[in-house]
């Protein structure tokens, strides 16, 4: 908890009240067993568990500045990716977003998985009120590209969520 604690300082103050602060209030609230049996729950860690330990490595990572270049640009690129799209003022005629105000907090994830986002009703779960976005760590060497192709990947996940996709295509054709 003390490296939480200590990443979630470092974070952009939006990501501090919406993914680090109920995050780990949440933590606080499960303790040390709640926390366990989570884990023990899903011997594969595919579900809450996974979800769980994500939300923990995209505080810790960009608290801590993992890959802090690629990080950066893989930041920006969701924000302005999310702005593009998702941005209230490029939504006009188009149904409010029901969870997810702000972009997706990025992680760097483990290889065998390719890019997957958990969408903001998933991490709802843990009260957290942004999606998180993994990419395998080769990707950070393998320039916008790699990143494209995760963003298309998290956009298409929101706008599936929040059943926008339909209006959008017209909005943009």
């Amino acid at each position: 908890m003390g490296r939480l604690h200590a990443a979630k300082a470092k974070l952009p103050k939006i990501y501090q009240e919406t993914v680090a602060c109920p995050f780990i209030k949440v933590l606080e609230e499960l303790g040390q067993q709640g926390f366990t049996e989570i884990l023990l729950q899903v011997p594969n860690r595919n579900n809450t568990a996974r979800l769980m330990l994500d939300i923990a490595q995209s505080i810790l990572q960009n608290g801590e500045g993992y890959n802090a270049l690629a990080s950066d640009a893989f930041q920006e690129i969701v924000s302005d990716l999310y702005d593009g799209f998702l941005g209230a003022k490029d939504r006009e005629g188009i149904k409010e977003l029901e969870l997810s105000i702000i972009p997706a907090l990025i992680k760097w994830g483990e290889p065998e998985n390719g890019p997957y986002t958990w969408p903001a009703d998933a991490t709802a779960v843990f009260k957290v009120q942004a999606a998180i976005v993994s990419l395998p760590p080769a990707h950070a060497t393998n320039g916008l590209l790699a990143w494209s192709v995760s963003k298309l990947t998290e956009m298409q996940s929101i706008l599936k969520r929040q059943n926008a996709l339909p209006a959008l295509w017209l909005k943009l054709s």
